[in-house]
């Protein structure tokens, strides 16, 4: 009988019978082959020692197990100079010595584990009747050989976390073919160079701005182009003004009041909501408004204390050095304490609701006197609600806290000071795509602090010159800002961007940009994820750089 298509493509294998017991297919096979080789000299031999039967999984058909038992012959070795007397014939086409599984179920495993990982492999494996352990599908994609590493010729390259803040390893990505090549456990020049001497024919190397990567390019690869990315260039721009904005978060404060009370004073009262969510909040003459408090707790009741810590310390004329020294906290963090002005609150994090979308509705409700959360429920659940009791008894508490406090007659309305970075992202808009609030607001902050002018003027002609690659204006902006007296960020920005010349000048000349190579790393964190405290580096090394 010969082989059936659902078996191992194998001219020397016939079946002998097929039983299915339990929900298992077992087909019974034997080799046709009448010598045996010897693994270790080679010798053919016909004289047959003894049987036995060996059990091997192998794929699943039609939603069923399927278990392999081969006759296996032993044979004597008729070679007297081989150390091997006694050998069993092997079939390398279905399975490796030993093993317990053919090679085509151990190939379907292994791609599964790094489809899925390990415990969610396992489940696969279980429903799709080939059975394996979250333990198998780890040690397979383990034994997995990598595709040889052609030459790489246009290098991207940048960090990702093993533990944010703490630890971080690199990884390489050739630009051209769109892939990850390498995966490094550190982040640091002496490895990056090590590899680039390694991998020799490497011409053009897409980089942030970190200062590690550039020294270990330089040593590794003299001969290459450093590329800036530019994504990375109009951050730094971004933080740049960030930093300024944290210096000024008194007058951002006051800006954000001066220019969203009297927006709200002179809001007129609304009608009956004709439809829910579409409707602004009522509001009058005699609307008490609120600042949206700052998130508290023990965490801001330490920053708190450090803040009050630093400026008494400075009011004793110590140094930012030694405030850093005595307190055991970045300087960066005294000097932005010091310049702030106040304590720096930070923003508090907008955290939506699914009640947010008929808040007019229920205020149309509260106004009318009705307190009854279950009674609001009922209302609300023919109109689209899915949220719970609580959710609105949540909402009604902070309302019946606010009249409370302020009277029955004063509905509260919320109101969010902008953190530091959003002011910032706000002075990097054009004019045409801002609100006119937003306008309105940088201009009350302009006019409090005038050196802003000049840096967003700087900021966003930088940007510009990124955007649209104009080389010719670049050497001209980078004297600009380092001769700008007034806002000295900016000319930090700019002599940084001096001693990385001609790796942000290339990047107004070449396309190339780090961006395949960010979009790697966010594959990489839903990896590392999946496999959090499971296992180490060598499997995730596997994981990333595993083509299927």
């Amino acid at each position: 009988m010969s082989c059936t298509p659902f078996l191992p493509d194998f001219s020397e294998l016939e079946v002998q019978h097929v039983t299915i017991i339990s929900g298992v297919v077992t087909v019974a096979l034997r080799t046709t082959s009448r010598l045996g080789i010897c693994p270790l000299c080679g010798e053919p031999s016909a004289h047959v020692h003894s049987h036995y039967t060996r059990k091997l999984d192998d794929l699943s058909c039609c939603g069923l197990r399927m278990q392999l038992r081969m006759h296996v012959r032993r044979f004597f070795c008729l070679n007297a100079s081989c150390e091997r007397k006694i050998f069993t014939e092997r079939v390398p086409e279905i399975a490796k010595t030993g093993a317990h599984r053919t090679s085509r179920l151990c190939a379907a495993l292994r791609h599964i584990g790094f489809a899925c990982g390990g415990e969610r492999g396992s489940r696969l494996s279980q429903k799709l009747s080939m059975p394996a352990s979250a333990d198998t599908l780890l040690r397979l994609m383990r034994q997995a050989a990598l595709a040889e590493l052609p030459t790489v010729t246009v290098l991207g390259v940048d960090d990702w976390a093993w533990r944010k803040g703490q630890r971080y390893g690199t990884i390489l990505c050739d630009l051209e073919s769109h892939r990850a090549v390498d995966l490094l456990p550190e982040r640091s020049a002496s490895t990056f160079s090590a590899w680039l001497m390694e991998h020799p024919g490497v011409q053009i190397v897409s980089r942030d701005r970190a200062g590690y990567y550039a020294d270990g390019a330089r040593e590794g690869a003299p001969g290459a182009t450093q590329v800036a990315d530019r994504f990375h260039l109009v951050h730094n721009v971004h933080e740049v003004l960030t930093r300024v904005m944290e210096r000024h978060h008194r007058e951002l404060r006051e800006a954000a009041k001066s220019v969203i009370l009297p927006a709200l004073a002179e809001m007129p009262e609304s009608t009956a909501p004709a439809e829910v969510g579409t409707v602004p909040t009522p509001m009058g003459s005699n609307a008490q408004t609120e600042f949206a408090s700052p998130p508290s707790g023990p965490s801001r009741d330490r920053r708190q204390e450090l803040y009050r810590r630093v400026i008494d310390l400075h009011q004793q004329n110590h140094s930012m050095r030694s405030i850093a020294r005595q307190l055991n906290i970045d300087r960066g963090t005294v000097q932005r304490f010091i310049e702030a002005g106040t304590f720096p609150e930070r923003a508090a994090r907008p955290y939506p609701s699914r009640v947010d979308r008929f808040d007019s509705y229920l205020r149309c409700r509260w106004d009318e006197g009705c307190r009854n959360a279950a009674l609001l429920l009922r209302e609300l659940v023919p109109l689209g609600f899915k949220g719970s009791y609580f959710t609105i008894r949540r909402r009604l508490n902070r309302w019946r806290e606010h009249d409370e406090k302020h009277g029955k007659s004063a509905t509260p309305v919320s109101m969010r000071v902008p953190s530091a970075k959003s002011a910032a992202w706000l002075l990097l808009r054009h004019d045409q795509d801002l609100e006119p609030q937003d306008q309105q607001l940088l201009d009350v902050l302009m006019a409090k602090v005038p050196d802003l002018q000049s840096a967003r003027d700087l900021a966003n002609e930088f940007c510009q010159i990124v955007r649209e690659h104009r080389v010719d204006a670049f050497d001209a902006w980078i004297e600009k800002a380092r001769s700008n007296t007034r806002v000295r960020d900016l000319r930090t920005f700019a002599d940084g961007i001096q001693r990385d010349y001609a790796a942000v000048k290339a990047a107004l000349t070449l396309n190339w940009s780090n961006g395949q190579v960010e979009g790697q790393v966010n594959r990489l964190k839903l990896l590392k994820r999946e496999m959090y405290g499971r296992a180490k580096f060598d499997l995730l090394r596997q994981r990333v750089l595993h083509v299927a």
